[in-house]
């Protein structure tokens, strides 16, 4: 007989001992691992009736309020819990990611480096200092911080992010090797459905696509297109999975008429899960991967029969529960396919659909952007982890050759924009300027090198 799973257990050791606050905290967290906000909640509440004040009850608690959306509350929580437990390393980091999702750049920085203060020689830490310090253009200590993780990585020692690793200047069996241990780690946390009984000789495809970005996001933006040309297909039935609440979006709104859209926001993984089994489908598109936000524990489930990685983490999953990877040959060259553990399906052309239905306006005048007439502009709209000293130092020597260029960047978090003036200033380019606060409200890109031109 297999063992029951650390959620029965939980549950049936705090009837065994209602009293007793750990068995609540142990409960809290099975339940929040288990995808259950609503649930990890209420438990945490109950040990903290039991233990006021109890750090690991409150980080449980603020955890539970960021999974729901709650950030503000998150973090009253967390910074509560860090407070009673100054030198709990873990509840540090829980307090960066409240801090990160509440939009507080600088002091997530501070908690995650807090974090990796107390336990040095754990490279998850390590990570997660490294991956927000690239965000903030933050450039201390990332040769010897990446060196940590990626040697942690190759020794299987560290189920790091593979997002945050395709930042690291690291080999695609290297990547691999990141994604399987993630996904490794992700496997021992669930319990897969039994297998899917065939669905006969319907001739109906059900095709289900999983997502949190199903509304006003990039992947609503790039998809709707694609599904209400899929509606026309009499033989092709769409179902969407929102991880994601409505957002009353016009996106939303044609993403709902072109498919069947279940939403199952705030749902625990297996709840999702045996939706998408019992809408009967039969290939199963997971459009996150590991580009955060998703649902792994629900793919490791195994709810259709053909699983597929595409469109927002166009790296490999490293998951045996997934199948294939839909990309061209662009986003993967075909002498990396072999570091893919996915079988690949290659599209003729592009592998990333759009709206074609979209208008597009007229550009505006350089000058309504913050730009001056008449000069060289250089674009980089990449968002800011993307950004490196060797990378900058490139363009900053660009800038020197080439008389009244600039550089258009995208403004990054917290004080990212003001480190990449303090570097161009050094590089010796000329003036560095912001573009127009209106402009950056609006556009949302806030950094511009002048070089040679004059006030």
């Amino acid at each position: 007989m297999r063992p029951a799973d650390p959620l029965t257990q939980a549950r049936v050791a705090v009837q065994r001992e209602p009293g007793n606050a750990i068995g609540w905290i142990v409960l809290a967290e099975s339940e929040l691992d288990a995808g259950d906000a609503r649930a990890g909640e209420a438990a945490a509440h109950r040990a903290l009736a039991l233990r006021p004040g109890h750090p690991e009850a409150l980080a449980r608690l603020g955890r539970a309020q960021s999974m729901q959306g709650r950030l503000h509350d998150a973090v009253a929580s967390l910074r509560a819990a860090a407070t009673n437990a100054p030198g709990h390393p873990g509840i540090a980091v829980w307090l960066g990611h409240a801090l990160e999702d509440a939009g507080e750049a600088e002091s997530a920085a501070d908690a995650y480096a807090r974090a990796h203060a107390l336990a040095p020689q754990e490279p998850q830490l390590a990570a997660y200092l490294l991956a927000w310090r690239r965000k903030l253009c933050d450039w201390r200590d990332l040769d010897s911080l990446s060196a940590q993780v990626r040697s942690a990585v190759r020794a299987g020692r560290a189920a790091v992010e593979p997002f945050a690793f395709l930042s690291e200047d690291a080999g695609p069996a290297e990547q691999l090797q990141c994604a399987r241990l993630r996904a490794t780690e992700v496997a021992r946390s669930v319990r897969p459905l039994p297998p899917a009984r065939s669905c006969g000789a319907d001739e109906i495809v059900r095709v289900g696509f999983l997502s949190n970005g199903f509304g006003a996001h990039p992947t609503g933006l790039l998809t709707v297109a694609l599904l209400e040309s899929l509606q026309a297909q009499s033989r092709v039935q769409a179902h969407l999975f929102a991880l994601d609440a409505d957002d009353g979006s016009p996106i939303r709104g044609r993403l709902a008429a072109a498919s069947e859209l279940h939403d199952v926001s705030g749902r625990s993984h297996a709840q999702v899960a045996e939706a998408i089994r019992g809408a009967a489908i039969e290939v199963l598109f997971d459009l996150r991967g590991w580009g955060g936000g998703g649902a792994p524990q629900v793919l490791a489930m195994r709810p259709a029969p053909v699983q597929v990685n595409w469109l927002a983490y166009p790296g490999t999953s490293g998951a045996p529960w997934i199948d294939y990877v839909l990309a061209d040959r662009f986003v993967l060259p075909e002498a990396l396919a072999p570091h893919f553990s996915e079988a690949v399906a290659w599209l003729p052309r592009c592998f990333q659909p759009s709206d074609t239905s979209r208008t597009i306006p007229a550009a505006p005048p350089p000058q309504a952007c913050g730009l001056p007439a008449g000069a060289m502009v250089y674009c980089c709209f990449n968002n800011s982890y993307k950004l490196n000293p060797r990378s900058v130092a490139r363009a900053m020597a660009v800038l020197r050759e080439v008389p009244s260029s600039v550089l258009w960047l995208l403004s990054g978090p917290g004080l990212a924009d003001q480190r990449l003036k303090q570097v161009a200033s050094a590089a010796g380019p000329g003036p560095l300027r912001d573009t127009a606060r209106d402009t950056v409200k609006r556009l949302k890109r806030g950094v511009v090198a002048y070089s040679g031109l004059v006030d």
